[in-house]
């Protein structure tokens, strides 16, 4: 017996006296288990040690590791063998390799220059979104090129009927085209003139002149009336015709208006007086007739004398 033992003997068969609780140091510190009454304690079922969790589920612990295989023992062992089978007539198969050293010659490679294999790399690499970043963005204009409008001079019908006052040689103006007239007894005809813009727009403004010119005289001489608002309209395209290009006998304008087969009528609407020009009658009164209320007498009624 060793000393432990008979120490564990003499404490355990120790009488305790009557009424008092039998305490030992082996009682005072053995490990109480802690006591849980609703944790289910394990049991033994077909070999098994079955434990319980908190929710009295089952926990299968077996006694003996088992490896858990893919397959069942019988078609594992099959499976191996024809593995085996298999892995043996592909190496009966292989051919062995032979010691004798081919001799292969180098192939030559064509030199590349450094410029070729830039443009190797170029062409063979897709383009990628920084390869865009250096490049100018900004649009240069292109070049407009200049259409030329073909000008039509092909003379064609006049298509108004001629004034009284139109001539052979009369400048007129017809769907916005600036011409001249030609053949007005037996069949009028209009000739485009191909003008300078410039020319064409002061001509455009002397025939607007022309034409009031002609309905205000030709009114007052067959009625005998005065037109005030015909009037009006002449003093207005004279106003306009004078604050853009100037008098009509200035130089510039002369030699427009003498193009007109009766221009040299039209500048007597101006009369020279101390170096300037300034209107006709016809702007401020009738001159195709006299008026009933005139005072204007000639001089020798007043040295008349009756008998």
């Amino acid at each position: 017996m060793t000393p432990q033992t008979d120490i564990a003997e003499i404490i355990s068969e120790e009488p305790a006296p009557e009424g008092v609780p039998t305490l030992t140091l082996f009682h005072q510190y053995e490990e109480k288990a802690e006591k849980r009454p609703d944790v289910e304690a394990p049991r033994e079922m077909n070999g098994q040690t079955v434990y319980f969790d908190d929710d009295h589920h089952p926990i299968v612990e077996s006694n003996n590791d088992q490896e858990y295989l893919l397959f069942a023992p019988e078609e594992y062992t099959l499976w191996t063998q024809e593995v085996e089978r298999v892995s043996a007539e592909l190496k009966a198969n292989t051919p062995k390799k032979t010691t004798a050293k081919t001799q292969t010659k180098p192939k030559t490679r064509p030199q590349t220059t450094a410029k070729s294999r830039k443009a190797t790399q170029s062409t063979t690499s897709e383009p990628s979104l920084f390869d865009f970043v250096n490049e100018d963005t900004t649009l240069k204009p292109q070049p407009i090129a200049e259409v030329k409008q073909i000008f039509d001079a092909n003379p064609r019908p006049f298509l108004s009927a001629p004034d009284s006052h139109l001539r052979d040689g009369s400048i007129v103006v017809q769907k916005g085209q600036v011409g001249y007239l030609s053949d007005l007894k037996r069949q009028p005809t209009f000739h485009p003139m191909d003008l300078p813009l410039t020319q064409i727009t002061r001509l455009k403004a002397y025939v607007e002149i022309r034409e009031c010119y002609h309905r205000l005289y030709d009114y007052e001489a067959t009625n005998h009336a005065e037109d005030k608002e015909e009037r009006e309209k002449l003093n207005r395209l004279y106003d306009n015709f004078v604050a853009r290009w100037g008098a009509l006998n200035k130089k510039a304008n002369t030699d427009l208006i003498k193009m007109d087969a009766t221009g040299v009528e039209m500048l007597f609407l101006e009369r020279s007086e101390q170096g300037k020009y300034t209107k006709a009658d016809i702007f401020d009164h009738p001159t195709a007739f006299r008026p009933q209320n005139s005072s204007l007498l000639p001089t020798l009624w007043k040295h008349l004398v009756l008998p």
